[in-house]
């Protein structure tokens, strides 16, 4: 007969006990179920089967003021919850951001998209400092223009005097939102990023092949966030937030916006699942460990519809849903809250017409320090 050897398994679950989240004993589990009047999967006749959309309960740590300022960080889907916000009368800081003449398709103030946790953080970190960092703006072409890529759009080749300029009119408006917002709605987008390792910049645009042919491909990295990665990057982010202005309450939630495609050897489909799983996953943790920090779930309130919850590229969620998800957390945050009107009735345009309404507000004037 062989002698069995000691097995370290004991000894690893009870790390695996110790340093899990939520880790208890049964008396305590028992308990927790009894109290959680949400526990069960809701099935066809359940409250929180709302017209095909599942809405799970939300219990809020703190509540929103109505006609408070709310700064919006993130990805397209935070744009689309710019209108319904500023039609429960909140003040939405940048709505009143246009830069349409730059030339680039879709909202005005797209240029505030950040994708990926790096150039969230990387655009919080820069407004705390006095001027605008200027990395990342690359030669675009013959004519002297140059691409910015730590931007939404910014592939679309503008002056280096106008990129220049942009860039300080983005850091003003953080500086200036940060000193008064006491609310912020965050929405992460994508794990899939790219670096500047010269530079040690974040990109929020993959680098065009003139950039590269001018740069040089071995000065760029493309990468996928893990969890870890994610956190350290969020975290960082949080902290920057929390040390200006007046204390913060932070709503962080996870884009249901896709990628277009995906950079990496999997399936698009299947990458923008592990994408979003990710940011899930960082996003509950820092809700976890952050007292100031709920997380929303407009990922999975979208994703419950499947593919009818968006237009017909698949890319965009339709604007009666998001009317309708944001409608779920102004009535969890803001009790005293009116119930919004259909989406594109007088009380609140559509997301067509609210891009066409922030292009006519004017765009934010600031001047550029010279030698800049």
């Amino acid at each position: 007969m062989t002698e069995q050897t000691t097995s370290s398994a004991p000894l690893d679950m009870l790390d695996i006990v110790a340093g899990g989240e939520g880790s208890m004993s049964a008396g305590e589990a028992y308990r927790q179920a009894r109290d959680n009047t949400a526990r069960k999967y809701p099935d066809g006749a359940d409250r929180r089967l709302r017209s095909g959309m599942l809405a799970p309960t939300l219990r809020p740590s703190f509540q929103l003021a109505p006609g408070s300022t709310v700064l919006t960080i993130g990805s397209c889907f935070v744009r689309n919850a710019e209108a319904p916000l500023l039609a429960a009368g909140f003040d939405v800081p940048a709505s009143r951001i246009d830069a349409s003449r730059d030339g680039f398709t879709g909202r005005a103030n797209r240029i505030l998209n950040q994708y990926n946790p790096g150039t969230m953080m990387q655009a919080i970190a820069d407004a705390l400092n006095s001027e605008a960092m200027t990395g990342g703006i690359y030669p675009s072409g013959d004519d002297g223009k140059v691409a910015d890529l730590a931007i939404a759009s910014g592939h679309v080749p503008v002056t280096p005097e106008r990129a220049v300029e942009r860039r300080q009119e983005i850091h003003t408006f953080y500086r200036d939102a940060f000193a008064k917002a006491e609310t912020v709605f965050i929405t992460l987008g994508l794990i899939e990023l790219w670096v500047d390792l010269e530079t040690g910049i974040y990109l929020n645009d993959a680098p065009r092949p003139k950039v590269l042919k001018r740069m040089g491909k071995d000065r760029f990295r493309f990468l996928a966030l893990t969890p870890e990665q994610c956190h350290r990057l969020l975290t960082r982010m949080l902290d920057d937030i929390a040390s200006v202005g007046p204390p913060k309450r932070v709503l962080l939630t996870v884009s249901p916006v896709p990628f277009g495609a995906t950079f990496s050897q999997r399936d698009a489909i299947v990458a923008n699942e592990h994408g979003k799983a990710t940011l899930v996953l960082a996003a509950h943790r820092l809700a976890h460990e952050r007292a100031e920090v709920d997380y929303f779930p407009s990922y999975e309130m979208v994703r419950s519809l499947g593919t009818s919850a968006f237009e017909r590229d698949n890319l965009h969620v339709r604007d009666k849903v998001v009317n309708d998800v944001i409608a779920e957390m102004l009535a969890a945050y803001v009790p005293a809250a009116k119930p919004l009107p259909a989406s594109g009735s007088r009380g609140i345009p559509s997301l067509r017409g609210y891009a066409k309404r922030i292009r006519g507000i004017g765009a934010l004037r600031t001047k550029v320090p010279s030698g800049r």
